[in-house]
């Protein structure tokens, strides 16, 4: 049987660039574990290299980390966050607060709920209470 996969694509392990990025970022396993969420047992597994992330602490990382999940899979790309992982970010947190924060919710609906002439007048409204 013919491989015709191309097998050098991925020049790097897991375990080397999220050392490498630990490395860049001046940040500890302990740092990133608090600003990630992942475990400091996972981390040190994934460092290590007897274990490589799932695709949930991948994002985790990647996005704590500030880098491409897929740089940090070890696949030969930039490792800088796209604009388009960066505004999903902001989307995850979003949805995360949405499910966690009762009264982010209730405002969210309200706003949903709003005829679209109104919307202006509450862009207003937010704005001027952040400045």
């Amino acid at each position: 049987m013919i491989n015709n996969f191309d097998n050098s694509i991925k020049k790097y392990t897991f375990s080397d660039r999220l050392k490498e990025a630990l490395n860049k970022r001046k940040m500890t396993a302990a740092e990133l574990s608090r600003k990630s969420g992942v475990s400091e047992s996972n981390l040190s597994r994934y460092i290590k290299g007897t274990y490589e992330a799932r695709q949930n602490h991948l994002y985790l990382l990647a996005k704590a980390l500030d880098v491409n999940e897929a740089w940090l899979m070890g696949l030969d790309v930039s490792p800088e966050r796209t604009d388009w992982q960066k505004a999903n970010d902001r989307l995850v947190d979003i949805t995360v607060r949405l499910k966690t924060d009762p009264e982010f919710a209730k405002l969210v609906l309200l706003a949903d709920s709003l005829p679209a002439e109104k919307l202006p007048a509450l862009e207003s409204v937010i704005t001027a209470l952040l400045t």
